[in-house]
């Protein structure tokens, strides 16, 4: 009697246990996601804010209990490695994430010739990869890397909305000077600039390219101001370089419009050249202001979440934070971890949720593949006064 009593016990006792132990399907497993950004060098001032909103998106994507694929629960785990602002920094840290850190899904990449130098050890691995940016350079964007997806505006969807307010806002401006880095992509990109701005009445006067490790920009901006241009356009230039562009012209005495054809911080702009000399100035910038009703919930929430945590929002943590949120929403749309099933699911996805607001997949008719997802772009000014203020949204779209 008594050992029937203690065979029961123990039957009750290891099925209580097995009911309380969580099954290997439902426990939360991790998706191991690689970061790469300029942690030193000309690039890092941005790249670091960009790394900082990926891992501040993983948080919040965690925080709510992660994704789910196939009944599994899966959180993000990231993993950051140093470009080192080079072409073999980039190379080095993409083949850590991939053959150390066994990485499946890549966030980051910006300037060209890194995208390039990383592209070259993604795409043989099948390692799926979030850019930012892609410029003009042959083989950034094609049907031979299709596990290579470009996640925000470039340049060359820019140009446009930044040139018509340039003519909106300055009617009796009628000609330009072209200020961009001697990256590669310089040389197709003036035809291109001298193309649209032809179609809003304006002539190219002068083309300037400056290395990226350019620190003083007095004889850059002597040899750009040389033609007298009524307006300076700079395309992409990171904040301490684009400084530095500002200031040396002011200070030669050029007192017009400065549009910048790219996202760079008017913030930090305003704050390190002073808000006395600054306008007229604009870029595809973002506003900060929570109360702003033009900023989006999304973008709102990333604010948050960046002044409590890091102290401090930047305007690049929401390039980071983009990419993130678009790997989430493919990877539980596609219910699986498999790179080729993921990069297929995002082609054919139809709509995408983006900081900005609502997207969709574009580009193939562009670079022949369905690999780069369009939004819409902000356009943001320094008044007079310092303050900056978003001015509208424009929607664009690649064929």
């Amino acid at each position: 009697m008594r050992t029937g009593k203690v065979i029961l016990l123990f039957v009750i006792f290891l099925a209580v246990a097995i009911i309380t132990v969580p099954s290997p399907l439902n426990a939360q497993q991790k998706i191991k996601v690689g970061i790469y950004a300029a942690l030193t060098g000309p690039f890092a001032s941005a790249e670091i804010h960009q790394r900082d909103g990926a891992m501040l998106a993983a948080d919040a994507i965690n925080a709510k209990g992660g994704i789910t694929i196939k009944g599994q629960k899966y959180l993000f785990e990231t993993v950051t490695e140093d470009n080192k602002s080079t072409a073999e920094g980039a190379k080095t840290a993409s083949e850590k994430l991939v053959n150390d850190h066994k990485v499946k899904f890549i966030l980051g990449g910006t300037i060209t010739y890194i995208c390039l130098a990383e592209a070259a050890v993604t795409e043989p691995a099948k390692v799926i990869r979030f850019v930012n940016y892609v410029g003009l350079m042959p083989g950034e964007l094609t049907p031979k890397t299709p596990y290579t997806f470009k996640v925000g505006p470039s340049v060359p969807e820019c140009l446009g909305p930044t040139l018509d307010y340039l003519v909106e806002k300055f009617p009796n401006v009628k000609t330009i000077a072209l200020i961009t880095p001697q990256d590669g992509a310089e040389v197709p990109l003036q035809p291109l600039v001298e193309k649209t701005a032809q179609k809003r009445g304006l002539k190219l006067l002068n083309t300037v390219a400056w290395p990226h490790d350019t620190v003083d920009f007095y004889p850059k901006m002597t040899q750009l101001l040389s033609s007298k241009p009524d307006a300076v356009f700079v395309v992409h230039a990171y904040e301490e370089a684009l400084v530095q562009m500002v200031k040396a012209a002011r200070e030669m005495g050029f007192k017009g419009p400065v549009a910048v054809a790219s996202y760079e911080n008017p913030y930090d702009v305003v704050d390190m050249a002073g808000k006395d000399i600054t306008a007229p100035f604009w870029s595809s910038g973002w506003s900060r202001d929570v109360n702003d009703p033009n900023v989006t919930p999304e973008m709102k929430e990333v604010i948050r979440m960046a002044e409590a945590k890091l102290g401090k929002f930047h305007n690049w943590n929401l390039w980071g934070w983009n990419q993130m949120i678009i790997l989430a929403q493919v990877l539980e749309k596609a219910q699986s971890l498999d790179t080729t099933v993921v990069a297929n699911t995002l082609r054919k996805m139809g709509t995408v949720k983006t900081v900005y607001g609502p997207g969709k997949m574009c580009g193939e008719k562009t670079y022949g593949i369905k690999n780069a997802v369009c939004s819409r772009l902000a356009l943001t000014e320094v008044l007079p006064s310092g303050e900056v203020k978003h001015i509208r949204w424009t929607p664009y779209d690649l064929p």
